[in-house]
């Protein structure tokens, strides 16, 4: 069925294309001014010293159950030298979401046309940029991507095998899910439980239907437990949670998380259905929604589910911190979040259209009005703006300026102790975090160690 159409024949699908390219745009140029930062420089030291297996045994059982993040920054290739490669991570993370995406789309949604599940893809990624915690953490910071966006990243190829289980009953693609379990729960302790309880309700809900159990589901479920019990029970985790005071208590961990859950669920929820809304007469009245109705669910256990997927997102931080979880961290919850509305969005439509009712969002008039809103959105203070304002202003030009004239200071300093100038331009897309000034920060040792320097302090003004 033919997209409507604004005055003048414009489809709202080329529309939806426009803003998918120019949400992305401004990320990707930014990412070829990016530089190391803090963490960074600390896995690059250990893994010098102790090379890779024995700096992902270090980091194990000193400050981290982490296996598999340790052991991709622990690799010579993210060498901190190569520049290049730093700067092309993240449009590489960036691309790999969209691309996985569209691979899961492009297998639940089989028949459907390539162009719809390309703008499928990108709204998806226009609303995960729109309102990220941190963009910065999220792709810029070596450290931050390759632990949080690698997960969020093989959790949709993850789906992906999980639905081919479903359809074929074929072994191999369990395990493929085995593998790619092992590397997501070894990632952090958010997309561990996150994609625990994602499977869990994918066995749950195929038990429920087929009225007997999946043999190959409940083997990846055990192999899940076993790998997360080796996060669980990594000797570094009492090192590291022995810095907060209020980890580990019961009661104030659940009332943080259900806090955090509910405010984070009225932040995140308006711009989503917003942009949702306008794409759905692009959605239900192609063959998408025909095609989405074998994975459907009745929407009440369908917003349990997603309710309890950010809810549980915040558990982690809440029980072993005591508060709440950094911005990176954050950044995984929405991704999941923006995912569970999404098939919390096919789902409703589904089981309004059993009862010969449907939501009515065809009239150019009204989605019109939607676009105006989602225009409003974008021109308001968010990610995409804020990617465009440090670009027009010279500002993320100037952060990279900034670092190359430290590097040369670094290169050229003969005694124990290097002094940097302070980092005047921050641009928040992709500035993490700075030196400090006295001695005694970690981020400055490990710099300095990195640089074979005794110490290195930012100059006083």
């Amino acid at each position: 069925m033919k997209s409507s159409v604004l005055p003048g024949k414009i489809k709202f699908e080329k529309i939806a294309l426009i803003i998918g390219i120019i949400s992305l745009l401004p990320f990707v140029i930014t990412a070829f001014f990016n530089h190391p930062s803090m963490d960074d420089y600390c896995f690059a030291v250990v893994s010098r010293k102790y090379g890779v297996i024995g700096a992902v045994w270090d980091w194990y059982e000193n400050w981290s159950g982490r296996y598999f993040f340790s052991f991709l920054l622990s690799l010579n290739l993210f060498d901190l030298e190569r520049l290049w490669l730093v700067r092309t991570i993240p449009i590489v993370l960036m691309v790999s979401l969209a691309g996985s995406f569209y691979w899961l789309a492009d297998t639940v949604l089989v028949g459907v046309r390539s162009r719809d599940k390309l703008v499928l893809s990108l709204s998806f990624m226009t609303v995960y940029l729109y309102q990220m915690p941190s963009v910065a953490e999220g792709f810029y910071w070596l450290a931050g991507s390759l632990c949080y966006q690698v997960p969020n990243v093989l959790t949709l190829v993850f789906l992906v095998f999980s639905a081919k289980l479903i359809k074929s009953g074929d072994w191999k693609y369990a395990v493929a899910m085995v593998i790619l379990a092992f590397a997501i729960i070894g990632s952090n302790e958010t997309s561990m439980l996150l994609l625990d309880f994602i499977v869990f309700v994918i066995f749950l809900l195929d038990y429920l239907r087929n009225r007997k159990v999946g043999r190959w589901l409940a083997l990846v479920l055990l192999f899940m437990v076993v790998f997360s019990l080796v996060v669980i029970l990594a000797p570094g985790n009492k090192v590291r949670e022995a810095n907060f005071v209020h980890g580990h208590d019961i009661a104030r961990s659940a009332m943080l998380s259900f806090v955090f859950a509910g405010y984070f669920f009225l932040k995140w929820i308006s711009f989503i259905l917003l942009f949702f809304m306008f794409m759905a007469d692009g959605m239900i009245k192609t063959d998408i929604q025909r095609n989405f109705r074998p994975w459907a669910v009745h929407p009440l256990p369908g917003l349990g589910i997603v309710f309890c997927l950010i809810l549980l997102g915040f558990l982690p931080a809440a029980w072993s911190m005591g508060g709440g979880p950094p911005p990176r961290t954050i950044d995984v919850i929405y991704f999941a979040f923006l995912l569970g509305v999404l098939y919390l969005f096919f789902s409703l439509n589904t089981w309004l259209e059993d009862r010969n009712f449907e939501i009515v969002l065809k009239s150019p008039v009204v989605r019109i009005f939607l676009l105006v809103l989602i225009i409003s959105g974008l021109v308001n203070p968010n990610n995409i703006r804020t990617a465009y304002e440090d670009l027009a202003s010279g500002k993320v030009f100037q952060y990279d300026l900034e670092h190359r004239e430290r590097e040369l200071l670094l290169g050229a300093a003969t005694g124990d102790t290097c002094y940097l100038p302070e980092l005047t331009s921050r641009p928040s897309t992709i500035f993490v975090q700075d030196i400090a000034s006295g001695q005694g920060d970690w981020s400055n040792q490990c710099l300095a160690d990195y640089k074979g320097l005794k110490a290195v302090l930012l100059k006083e003004k």
